[in-house]
């Protein structure tokens, strides 16, 4: 399978009309099997036929997450023996919200996922840590797990928290990669340190994290990049962004740090995150329950 998607690369043009032929079967879909969008066509007098561009979807009104809340079962577009999984969002902002999965959504949820590792430099046989959450109805961990199984990468499932276990599970069964929070990272160099562990010379090549991106329109360094190469001996750093719209719980960043010893990857992948939050132009905006909006100022670069 191809984890390097040729639309990735190509022109705007071509992108758009790949995007509206995805358009057009999913509003057709979702007028045969969607309760709550064949109520929603049907008050406001919406022809799918009408909606042919990006432009066109201006003609929908916007799906809020009050209506995620207050319709939830109505979002479901298969009988409830089609469902394979259970998923919810955190529901810090109100009810959690439930997905209830198909096969079908579970296999796309897997090649989201390896599509995005593959761009970080995992690959089939390598053998990947994760220091995530999988249970407790989370679908970001169950997202990494089927994804990295996608691609062909053997998975240790250890979870969050615990050092001592986390070290243990490298030294035994020495993973290349991990995929945790920086801050975990930190107290697993603390506990190493303190318990005289050789963790400089682990089999660990990269740390899966929180990041942003590094580099110049160009592809030369920014000056984000130069300022980590000068304070530790950084060998390769790919960081994602992602871009658009993202729901409550989806991840919005990743890092991928290599370097000669893992202390300093561990380091440079928190150095990052707060250079990032204090120099990168980023500007959010955040959509509420009531429908309104707001944009947060960003910061830009000195």
């Amino acid at each position: 399978m191809e984890f390097h998607p040729s639309i990735e690369k190509a022109d705007i043009q071509e992108i758009k009309i790949f995007q509206e032929e995805k358009l057009h079967g999913l509003l057709t879909y979702l007028e045969a099997h969607s309760p709550f969008y064949q109520k929603l066509f049907k008050e406001n007098n919406i022809h799918i036929a009408d909606i042919r561009t990006l432009e066109d979807l201006q003609k929908i009104p916007t799906t809020t997450k009050n209506d995620l809340q207050q319709c939830n079962h109505d979002f479901f577009c298969i009988t409830p023996d089609k469902i394979v999984d259970y998923s919810t969002t955190s529901g810090t902002l109100g009810d959690p919200v439930t997905f209830g999965l198909s096969d079908n959504d579970l296999e796309r949820l897997a090649y989201n996922e390896a599509i995005s590792f593959a761009c970080a430099g995992i690959q089939k046989g390598d053998v990947v840590q994760m220091i995530t959450t999988i249970d407790k109805r989370f679908m970001a961990g169950l997202a990494y797990f089927l994804g990295l199984r996608k691609m062909g990468a053997s998975v240790v499932r250890m979870g969050p928290g615990i050092p001592e276990l986390q070290w243990d599970s490298i030294f035994r069964y020495k993973p290349k990669y991990l995929i945790t929070v920086p801050s975990f990272l930190l107290k697993m160099i603390d506990y190493a340190e303190k318990h005289g562990l050789d963790y400089k010379n682990s089999s660990v090549y990269g740390d899966v994290c929180i990041g942003e991106s590094i580099k110049n329109q160009d592809f030369t360094d920014n000056i984000l990049s130069q300022k980590i190469k000068e304070k530790w001996d950084i060998k390769k750093i790919k960081i994602i962004h992602r871009l658009g719209k993202l729901s409550l719980g989806e991840k919005s960043i990743m890092i991928l740090v290599s370097t000669s010893h893992s202390k300093d990857a561990f380091e440079a992948c928190q150095f990052i995150l707060e250079r990032i939050k204090n120099e990168v132009p980023i500007w959010k905006k955040e959509i509420f329950l009531d429908g309104t909006s707001k944009w947060i100022d960003g910061n830009s670069i000195n």
